[in-house]
């Protein structure tokens, strides 16, 4: 890997040379065309950091761990990240290699409360693996620990039930407030769920989930598209419903042009449903917060 230089014929990566300054990944997130290696009925690449719709990808954590928390001289971390995978809803009999990305000096596995192999050291710019862990139902946690032995971070992965019920958020804060005339848009992340509140993200129990939504409260709001991240949905991205993948589904909400409260509902067959509420706002040029004028200083066509 030429960031860290793992799997290099010297050992040395971008990373590891003080004489490069910096690189390129391809890319920041998938996008339509170049499914390689892979063909029909995939319909996009599999290079980003991210997928189509910005959930992240396990390789996503690697960046989380390494990049952001390394801004001074010595590359001493500022912030600990801990991630674990792959998801533990297995049969019994099977053996799972189970790994993680970690700016932790070291990481410990631990399956139903039994550690594997004690603490093992994360190597920089890498990452940690335990192979033929054999699985068992409940689940597993990789504990991250610094150079002093101090817990700096957990990521627990638990087996789910079938799914039971939708949660509906706004992602990561966008389209909690719009604004009305502004061409505004909020993203709600929908997850289907056990019973107990876990994601169920293994695709055999998700896959083909429909989930629909929909927007009430203001006559001129609308469901812009939907996606999932999955390479292989040919549904189309205006679409207002879309099949689950690993446990999640995306939909895109345009504001409109009159203040108000958009209510979007996320519903699916056996499932129930779940809403989330968005505040319109009306511009305000006299704002000193920028996010209430933003659209203002559009330029005009």
């Amino acid at each position: 890997m030429a960031w860290g230089g793992v799997n290099e014929k010297t050992g040395g990566g971008i990373l590891t040379r003080k004489f490069i300054s910096g690189g390129w990944t391809w890319t920041g997130w998938d996008y339509r065309g170049e499914p390689t290696p892979y063909a029909w009925p995939n319909v996009n690449s599999h290079f980003g950091i991210m997928d189509l719709t910005g959930f992240w990808k396990d390789r996503t954590h690697w960046y989380a761990s390494w990049f952001p928390n390394f801004n001074n001289d010595n590359g001493t971390a500022t912030t600990y990240h801990v991630h674990a995978f792959p998801h533990w809803d297995w049969s019994a009999g099977d053996t799972v290699d189970v790994w993680s990305f970690s700016n932790a000096a070291q990481v410990e596995l631990v399956v139903n409360g039994k550690s594997v192999g004690g603490k093992t050291p994360m190597p920089q710019y890498g990452h940690a693996e335990w192979k033929g862990v054999p699985f068992a139902a409940g689940s597993y946690t990789v504990t991250g620990y610094d150079e002093g032995g101090a817990v700096v971070g957990t990521k627990t992965v638990t087996t789910t039930g079938k799914p039971a019920k939708l949660s509906a958020t706004i992602r990561d804060g966008v389209g909690a407030t719009l604004y009305a005339g502004c061409a505004d848009m909020a993203l709600v992340q929908v997850e289907v769920l056990d019973a107990k509140g876990n994601v169920v993200s293994d695709p055999n129990n998700t896959d083909g989930t429909d989930i629909t939504f929909a927007v009430s409260g203001k006559a001129d709001a609308w469901v812009e598209g939907t996606g999932n991240g999955d390479p292989s949905c040919l549904v189309n991205n205006k679409s207002p419903v879309r099949p689950a993948y690993h446990g999640l589904a995306l939909g895109v909400i345009g504001s409109g042009t009159a203040t108000g409260t958009i209510t979007v509902t996320a519903s699916s067959p056996g499932l129930g449903s779940s809403s989330v509420d968005i505040v319109v706002k009306a511009q305000d040029t006299t704002a000193a917060d920028f996010n209430a004028k933003w659209c203002i200083q559009q330029p005009k066509w």
